[in-house]
């Protein structure tokens, strides 16, 4: 099992992404709220995060990016959860390089399943 916070402004998204990752046997939390991110980040401490690229008017990137330079948060697995990235070779631009994979949307089930449960390696 994996505590996971999902970072997603669509409601339909989060929703189908909590049900699914639930009925794996994640524990799941959800929010839009970016303002009370890091609080979030500390009290529930996930292992992963799913990291819309736009979420209301915040950057998901710049998000990232201050998650992972908070030295206590860098064993955080952080997926970006995005239309914005299709494949590989878009996700190797250097814009992404805080995130530790990707996840596009939509999404595949068992693609997803298998990147939160570390089977998938970002070369």
């Amino acid at each position: 099992m994996k505590r996971i916070i999902i970072v997603e402004d669509d409601e339909a998204i989060s929703e189908a992404t909590t049900l699914a990752l639930e009925m794996s046997g994640h524990e799941v939390v959800v929010t839009n709220e970016v303002d009370s991110l890091f609080q979030l980040i500390y009290k529930f401490g996930p292992d992963i995060i799913l990291m819309d690229y736009s979420i209301g008017n915040a950057n998901g990137r710049k998000l990232c990016e201050e998650i992972k330079l908070e030295l206590k948060y860098d064993n955080i697995k952080i997926l970006l959860f995005s239309a914005a990235v299709s494949d590989e070779s878009e996700f190797r631009n250097p814009l992404f390089k805080y995130f530790d994979g990707f996840v596009p949307k939509p999404y595949d089930l068992e693609d997803l399943l298998s990147k939160i449960d570390g089977q998938y390696e970002v070369n």
